[in-house]
């Protein structure tokens, strides 16, 4: 059973890290963000996914409840997703960007109401 959840968070950092990546390709000074773009879909399911494992976790392998797991998973995927977007401010080229963040809230919904349904 740890195994499976091992592997799930791998690919949940996995797509994380391709957000990061994708993003730092841009290294033009007249940086474009747009609400529709590839990598906000990289950032909406990287947080869903992220919120999704975090609360398993949480409620399976630290036995805590549905509640405060889904505070655990809300909680960890935010601080990832502002995280990256504060290092990528502080990259020549890039931006902070509230799209981005957006993405990644509207991921954390979508992966709370996937979780509701089970």
């Amino acid at each position: 059973m740890f195994f499976k959840y091992a592997i799930l968070f791998t690919l949940a950092f996995a797509t994380n890290i391709l957000a990061v990546e994708s993003d730092s390709l841009i290294s033009d000074s007249t940086v474009t963000d747009h609400w529709i773009a590839s990598d906000k879909g990289r950032h909406l399911v990287g947080s869903m996914l992220t919120t999704i494992l975090m609360t398993k976790v949480s409620e399976r392998q630290l036995n805590m409840s549905s509640d405060g797991a889904r505070y655990v998973g809300i909680s960890v995927t935010f601080t990832l997703g502002l995280g990256k977007e504060i290092l990528d401010d502080r990259k020549p080229g890039n931006l902070f960007s509230v799209k981005d963040l957006t993405a990644n809230i509207t991921g954390i919904i979508i992966g709370l109401i996937i979780l509701g349904i089970h």
